[in-house]
């Protein structure tokens, strides 16, 4: 989950969810300091190299105030045999040597630990923290929360060294629109363990990419893709939409990715289908060629599938038979109230592509104001403040339960949310009332 700091902060704690197994079942607890907890650090910022620390985890109960001077672990017992885990960042990570401003704009945090007597039950979770010149948003903080929850981030765009966005031609009546998207830092080097849950395809097929092409208004997914080492071998080819089954296909695509130029970190490769505003399919008229520093960011495939559902407007309900359940949520309802969030992110991605890289330039304050108070990019944000607001209205209360499901059941940390048996089963009830349609409507 990611969080909004303001720069200079002291005394931060931040509330955290460790999950464990492959199920990503939700770590109760107790936790001791002989499981030898450690922080994994990544500092990222807009244009400068992604910086990696460990740091050894100070475990405590302790209630007092946090003095901010190292990296701590805070334990608080709730009813029901439940444990709440606070992480407590020092206060040397909100300024420079100077007393000024961090050098970076994101910091993502990832603790590891291991029971000394029940090694199986290895945990983990984090948390994202966007470094703020202030805290004060035009939206509501509980919007961007679910919608980083049910619709997480796969690849920020801090996590991008470049990028370029061209057309491919596997035969001379076909084109396909492509992605290469340059890494800060090789997966295949240190990184959190939840991560090798990001080599499932299924995370990948129909995954929305944010903001692509700024303005464009339209909406990219994912079909397939590869990953192009800096060795310059494409593997972990997937998406059988793309034309995988062609003998030559891998042959000419290993030969267009590799045209783009050598990569230092390695890439994601993807192949995209593109829809305008009016729904359409093609290659969009403008954006292709382009190259240079990201400003887009890839989400979890539901963003795209919820959307479509809302789209095709269909609903299986059997008479007198109650539908299944979220928690305590009709899932027919829960679809509802997400489906009405991914309409808000798909419509305003490139507002929130701002907010998330806020720190250097959206929030900078101007003449007593804020980028996003002004002009054209200030009357969206109020738009989108208008909507959030009607949406918390109107269903604020199934919102709210749905977020309690959802912390009961995984971590905070939009790396841990892959594979949580939550999004499983709104993925699931999908397609049971969608069939193949979403799919093929692509």
């Amino acid at each position: 989950m990611s969080y909004q700091i303001a720069h200079s902060s002291t005394h931060v704690l931040i509330p955290v969810t460790f999950v464990y197994g492959e199920e990503s079942r939700r770590f109760n607890g107790p936790i001791h300091p002989t499981d030898a907890p450690s922080v994994m650090v990544l500092y990222l910022a807009d244009g400068h190299p992604l910086r990696q620390e460990m740091h050894p985890l100070r475990v405590t109960g302790e209630i007092e105030r946090y003095p901010g001077k190292e990296w701590e672990l805070r334990l608080r017992e709730l009813p029901e045999n439940l444990q709440a885990f606070y992480l407590g960042i020092p206060d040397s990570c909100f300024e420079d040597s100077s007393g000024g401003s961090p050098a970076w704009d994101t910091v993502s945090v990832q603790v590891v630990g291991t029971p000394l007597l029940s090694p199986a039950r290895a945990y983990s979770g984090g948390v994202d923290i966007q470094l703020q010149p202030r805290v004060e948003f035009p939206l509501l903080p509980g919007f961007l929360n679910l919608a980083e929850r049910f619709f997480p981030t796969l690849l920020p765009w801090n996590f991008m060294e470049g990028f370029a966005l061209e057309t491919f031609q596997p035969a001379p009546d076909k084109e396909q629109l492509l992605l290469r998207v340059d890494l800060k830092m090789d997966p295949f080097d240190k990184m959190p363990i939840s991560l090798e849950k990001l080599w499932d395809p299924k995370n990948w097929l129909d995954a929305v990419v944010e903001n692509l092409v700024p303005g464009h208004g339209g909406l990219f997914t994912v079909q397939g893709g590869c990953f192009y080492t800096r060795a310059r071998k494409t593997t972990h080819w997937f998406g059988g939409r793309i034309g995988l089954e062609d003998r030559t296909f891998r042959t000419k695509a290993a030969k267009a990715i590799s045209g783009l130029g050598p990569t230092k970190h390695g890439a994601w490769v993807f192949w995209l289908t593109c829809r305008d505003a009016a729904g359409r399919i093609g290659i969009p008229p403008v954006g292709v060629g382009r190259k240079g520093n990201s400003h887009f960011s890839i989400r979890h495939s539901l963003l795209y599938r919820i959307w479509a559902h809302g789209r095709l407007k269909t609903e299986v309900s059997l008479p007198g038979r109650p539908g299944p359940l979220l928690g305590k949520v009709p899932m027919s309802e829960a679809v509802s109230a997400l489906g009405d969030v991914a309409e808000l992110v798909i419509g305003h991605q490139t507002l929130l592509q701002l907010v998330r890289r806020a720190s250097r330039s959206g929030w900078s304050a101007v003449d007593g104001g804020s980028l996003l108070s002004r002009g054209e990019a200030g009357e969206r944000a109020r738009d989108l403040e208008k909507s959030v607001a009607a949406l918390e209205r109107d269903k604020g209360e199934v919102m709210k339960d749905l977020e309690a499901v959802f912390d009961k059941s995984c971590g905070f940390f939009s790396w841990d949310v892959i594979g949580n048996p939550v999004l499983d089963n709104l993925a699931n009830y999908l397609a049971a009332q969608t069939g193949d349609r979403v799919l093929s409507s692509q």
